[in-house]
């Protein structure tokens, strides 16, 4: 199994991400999560690596429950994809 220590957990992930916010602008979660990845350094090999469950890519679901505790604290608007 690959070593997971290089991949950010979500609380790493967080002011980072409000960085990536100051803007004011939308930004979409693709493209959050290229731009995280990118500062992070996160392989190509890393970004593939999926969660136990299988259900999702860990580096993914880390910057998106970053993001949902940013919104929840009111720090960012989240917009609904729908």
């Amino acid at each position: 199994m690959p070593e997971t220590m290089s991949i950010p957990d979500f609380q790493s992930l967080m002011r980072p991400l409000l960085e990536l916010h100051q803007d004011q602008q939308e930004h979409l979660n693709r493209d959050l999560v290229e731009a995280l990845a990118e500062q992070f350094s996160i392989s190509d090999e890393e970004r593939r690596q999926m969660l136990p469950s299988g259900r999702a890519k860990m580096f993914d679901n880390r910057v998106g429950w970053a993001k949902t505790y940013i919104a929840n604290a009111g720090l960012i608007e989240a917009v609904d994809a729908r």
